[in-house]
């Protein structure tokens, strides 16, 4: 009766649902907004080191919030205040550094020299400390923490300069890291946490995993480190997988275009991965490692690419650097041109996964202390491999188009195409998504279906001259910049969208007729195209940055070249199997 009168009398009648709330099991690492040299633009993310008294708020305690880039194994790497003192000529310590409480160092008999010779990075000897590592709120104690007072970093033309942030550990095959304490004492261990195994022992989250994609400053389109879980919005699929946590065969590097025509003389290039031996086709062990900002990679493949790209060789700062007087400079960073990198197939899987890198990300910059003004390069760096266990490395200018992700349980490692900065800088939407605790697959985003890269990238690139034909009979077929359309064509949903669209164009443009008659009749002055668009406008976020190639926009303050953008796809997922990528 009490519902019924409500009907009757014609009032609302709101019916509550509660639903049982599932708490989230994977924990989003904060980025800075803060930019990073001397090669990048680069990005990093937001951590508080120290503590240790659990009774005690971290605020009231001997702590430090760093930037630190994301990367490498085990235990997270810190300096202090001191490890900056001899390098006042260059930056060193920009966003932080940590002097660790009296009797937090010097437990532990172990204090290596930490050697990075990829990028040139010598610290030590380290200590480790156990004390507090906190992020986006959430403490962990007792974590394997190394720190030095001293180290640098020796630039490839021998300049030695201070050591600019320290690096956040992203886990390991142990959760928890044991140290002998003293050479004299037997049995006398000491054992620190790894943070996210903690994190997964204390079932804060789900899985002892993360994935990470480094993002581009450039375009001010934030990374994503995600412990337990992913971004969804991240994973442009199929990757491939392996069981190494960084270790995987390169098969090939090349040069593609994504969408209209080529900057190059040919349409793409391939076998530019030459070793020493200049055999091409012969596979090679490469590192992806977020703490090295290069793409290390044989002198062979970077005088390769010096032959078909405007760069040059600079032998007193040793870096290629951009040809930018070259006409062709301008048309390919700014182009939907790329350098691809193959590798094998996951397990269950047939084909080669390419990575694609597009030029615009790989228009880099040099600065204090490499250089006394900023300059453009390009970031491939020849190595030479130390020994056996050394590899070639690709870093930060790689990850920028990529993303990374290990299973620590699964011993599953996962390497794919990252989209570009997408409408609003958040590639293809943010979607948090868990990491399942035996997982070996993850869902993605099917490039085989649609492709997402290149409309991830729409807007943010100069399509060149003319779109090619989409069918291979209509060969009369050219466009203007404005009006080129995705090579792989629109999805049903978009081509209902337009339809429908240009008939609401129809009308809006009768009524702006109508409008400007109306004014004229009455004496109003119309507004310039910034009535409609507003002075600078841009539909899909924040174009390059003029010091990284900005293409000139039309009269309507657009960027020539536009393309639709996406539409949701079935999510897929990889082959179950808990097989090894066969050799």
């Amino acid at each position: 009766m009490f519902f019924s009168s409500f009907f009757r009398r014609g009032l609302p009648f709101w019916v509550l649902v509660i639903v049982p709330s599932v708490a989230q099991r994977y924990l989003e690492v904060p980025w800075s907004d803060t930019k990073y040299g001397p090669d990048g633009p680069w990005q990093a993310v937001k951590i508080t080191v120290g503590g240790n008294d659990t009774a005690l708020k971290i605020a009231g305690q001997n702590h430090a919030d760093l930037d630190v880039y994301p990367g490498g194994a085990y235990e997270t790497f810190t300096f202090s205040p001191s490890a900056c003192n001899p390098y006042s000529h260059s930056p060193c310590g920009d966003e932080g550094t940590w002097e660790p409480d009296v009797g937090a160092t010097g437990t532990v008999a172990w204090q290596p020299t930490i050697k990075e010779p990829s990028f040139g990075l010598v610290a030590g000897p380290v200590n480790y400390t156990a004390r507090a590592l906190t992020i986006s709120g959430t403490t962990v104690w007792n974590v394997s923490i190394q720190h030095t007072n001293t180290g640098n970093i020796t630039t490839f033309d021998g300049k030695v300069a201070g050591m600019r942030l320290g690096y956040l550990g992203l886990g390991a095959e142990d959760k928890i890291q044991t140290f002998t304490g003293s050479d004299e004492v037997a049995g006398y261990d000491l054992s620190y946490n790894m943070y996210s195994g903690k994190l997964y022992t204390d079932g804060t989250i789900g899985s002892y995993s993360y994935l990470l994609h480094i993002g581009s400053a450039a375009f001010d389109y934030p990374g994503s480190l995600v412990f337990g879980g992913y971004n969804k919005g991240r994973v442009i699929g199929p990757p491939t997988s392996f069981r190494d946590p960084q270790i995987v065969d390169l098969l090939d590097i090349g040069i593609g275009i994504e969408h209209g025509d080529s900057p190059f003389e040919v349409e793409s290039m391939q076998n530019l991965l030459v070793p020493e031996s200049g055999e091409t086709g012969v596979a090679q062990k490469v590192r992806i490692d977020p703490r090295s900002p290069y793409l290390s990679l044989p002198d062979n493949t970077c005088k390769g690419l010096a032959q078909v790209l405007p760069i040059a060789y600079d032998a007193t700062k040793r870096y290629y650097l951009w040809k930018t007087e070259d006409p062709a400079y301008r048309k390919i960073v700014t182009s939907p041109a790329y350098l691809s990198f193959t590798f094998p197939p996951g397990p269950g899987a047939s084909q080669n996964v390419t990575i694609k890198v597009p030029f615009a990300l790989l228009n880099l910059t040099l600065d204090v202390p490499i250089v006394e003004k900023p300059t453009p390069y390009f970031p491939c760096h020849a190595y030479t491999p130390e020994n056996e266990k050394d590899h070639y490395r690709l870093g930060r200018a790689f990850l920028q188009a990529a993303y990374l992700g290990r299973n620590w349980a699964s011993q599953m490692t996962w390497l794919g195409q990252a989209p570009g900065p997408g409408a609003s800088s958040q590639g293809l939407g943010d979607q948090l998504m868990e990491i399942a605790d035996a997982a070996t697959t993850l869902d993605y985003w099917d490039s085989e279906t649609t492709n997402y890269f290149n409309q991830s990238w729409a807007g943010h690139w100069s399509v060149v001259d003319s779109a090619k034909p989409e069918s291979p009979n209509n060969t009369d077929v050219t466009t203007t910049a404005s009006q080129k359309v995705s090579s792989t064509g629109l999805s049903i949903g978009a081509k209902a969208g337009i339809g429908v669209g240009a008939a609401f164009a129809g009308l809006a443009i009768l009524g702006i007729v109508i409008l400007l008659w109306r004014r004229r009749k009455h004496g109003d002055k119309i507004a310039s195209s910034d009535f409609f668009h507003g002075a600078g406008q841009h539909p899909y976020g924040s174009p390059m940055p003029l010091e990284y190639g900005q293409p000139d926009k039309d009269k309507n303050g657009m960027l020539p070249g536009t393309q639709e953008m996406y539409t949701a796809p079935e999510a897929q997922e990889l082959p179950a199997t808990n097989e090894s990528r066969p050799k």
